[in-house]
Formats: C-alpha cells, sequence, structure tokens
C-alpha cells in the first residue's frame, strides 16, 4: 500500500499467522514514511519492532529512558515492550519492519528489550528490497524466508563483530561438521589470514584449529553410535569422515574403542 509518501506491506492474517499452525517466523509489515507521525505504545507493539530514521532527528523513549536518533540510526523493541517516538524538528522520515517470531534468533545474540544500532545505505536497500518482495509475486512461506533471512543479516552485520573471534570460528566449526572443510575454508569464512587463525586459536584455545574439529566431529559421532541405530558409515560420513577406515583409527584414538565397540558398551 502506498500513499502520500507512506508506504506499507501488512501480511494478512490467517492460520499459518496466527492460528494454531503458524510459522516460526512471519514478516508482518515492512515499509517507510515520509513524516512519521508520532507515536505512543504504553503496552508496547505486539510484534517485535525494528525502526530507523532515514531523515531528520526524532526523541525516542523505551526501558532505558530517553534518547535522540538521527539519520543512519535505529532502534529495535522487542514486542510487548513500552515505547514512543516523536519528532523534535524538521523532517523525521523514517523506515521499519516488523515481525513475530519465537524470539530464538534474538536469544542467540543476545538482544535484551531494546537495541539500538548504527546502519549504512545497505540496509535501506535492504529494506526497499525486502519491500519489493512481499509486495510482488510472493506468498506467505516465501514472504518469512526472506524475513526471517534480512533479520538474520542485520543481526548479523550489527552483533557479529563484538563476538570474540574464537566463538565465531568455533560456530563455524559446528555448523559445518558433517562437510569437507579446509583450513584456508575457515580462514576465509572468518576473514583472517591462515596463519592468524591457527596462532589465535592456539594461543586462545591451547587446541589447533583442526584438532577442534576432529574432537567435535568424534564428540557427535559418539552421541549417533549412543542414542541412534544409523549404520556406522553413515554415521562417519554425517561427522565429517568419507574414509571409513580413517574414522575407524581416529574414534579409537580418542576413546580407545571401535565405533562397534563403543556402540556396543553404550547400549
Amino acid at each position: 500500500m502506498e500513499d502520500n509518501g507512506f508506504r506499507i506491506f501488512i501480511e494478512t492474517g490467517n492460520q499459518f499467522v496466527n492460528g494454531e499452525h503458524s510459522l516460526p517466523f512471519i514478516l508482518t509489515t515492512v515499509g517507510d514514511m515520509k513524516k512519521q507521525t508520532s507515536i505512543e505504545r504504553p503496552n508496547g507493539h505486539h510484534k517485535h519492532h525494528l525502526i530507523v530514521v532515514t531523515s531528520g532527528k526524532a526523541e525516542f523513549c523505551g526501558p532505558n529512558g530517553q534518547f535522540a536518533l538521527q539519520e543512519g540510526e535505529g532502534v529495535f523493541w522487542r514486542k510487548g515492550v513500552p515505547h514512543w517516538y516523536k519528532r523534535t524538528y524538521g523532517n523525521f522520515d523514517t523506515a521499519f519492519v516488523t515481525f513475530q517470531s519465537s524470539g530464538a534468533e534474538l536469544d542467540y545474540y543476545g538482544v535484551s528489550d531494546e537495541l539500538r544500532f548504527r546502519y549504512n545505505p545497505r540496509f535501506l536497500t535492504a529494506v526497499n528490497s525486502l519491500y519489493n518482495f512481499s509486495t510482488g509475486n510472493s506468498n506467505l512461506l516465501t514472504r518469512s524466508a526472506e524475513g526471517y533471512s534480512f533479520v538474520a543479516d542485520w543481526l548479523y552485520s550489527i552483533l557479529e563483530p563484538s563476538i570474540p573471534m574464537t566463538v565465531r570460528i568455533k560456530r563455524f566449526l559446528e555448523a559445518n561438521i558433517s562437510n569437507q572443510i579446509s583450513l584456508d575454508d575457515i580462514a576465509e569464512a572468518v576473514h583472517m589470514s591462515k596463519y592468524a587463525l591457527c596462532h589465535l586459536y592456539r594461543t586462545e584455545c591451547g587446541t589447533t584449529v583442526m584438532n577442534e574439529l576432529r574432537s567435535m566431529r568424534i564428540s557427535k559421532a559418539m552421541r549417533l553410535l549412543r542414542f541412534g541405530s544409523q549404520p556406522v558409515g553413515r554415521i562417519a560420513r554425517l561427522c565429517g569422515f568419507v574414509n571409513l577406515s580413517y574414522f575407524d583409527k581416529v574414534f579409537y584414538s580418542e576413546t580407545g574403542m571401535t565405533p562397534n565397540e563403543y556402540r556396543l558398551n553404550g547400549k
């Protein structure tokens, strides 16, 4: 919907939005407004709410008190968090996104009730693309996926740099346990040289990156052997071992038992 400088997409309600079988993530609104009106929400928004100032300056207030935002700045509030905002002088233009979810993606980064942040022009491009996608040839499921991707990218861009490098490395390893990855792949993923990666990880964690990956793979294999019923060869592949004899060798060196012996003992 577009009206006098106000563009907004609103997700219509159905059983997959508000019903018993609602999707885990729903993009509920996305848009922008010229000459943003003042808003008072003593009981908070009924969805998670992200708003940025695209022009001008305004006063905002949330659980941490009153503050001013200007072009290039924004704020996020979880659903149900009381807040208000109003223009102070000149134009006050905004772009906004609201969504409903379990909040797991927010918990992953430890996002509290209120999060203030700075954004770059790519953020506004992403909001505009999300609006165009939502008002184009899309459906509820594709909008859900696109909205989740937008929120995940936004959280990553503003919060990931503050996460310790070793934690970022471990997350990459955990996400790629089943894949064939090299030191080059890991270094590229965390934007470090291979030498710097190895030096940092050994210094901070007391082991090498590849030893850490091997330990993660063996730990996963132990869980699958103990609690699952899949063949050993299948488990080896799920844990990133393409060679069964090598898997047997590494597993024995870590546990003192072969995979089959470990499975029998665990049962």
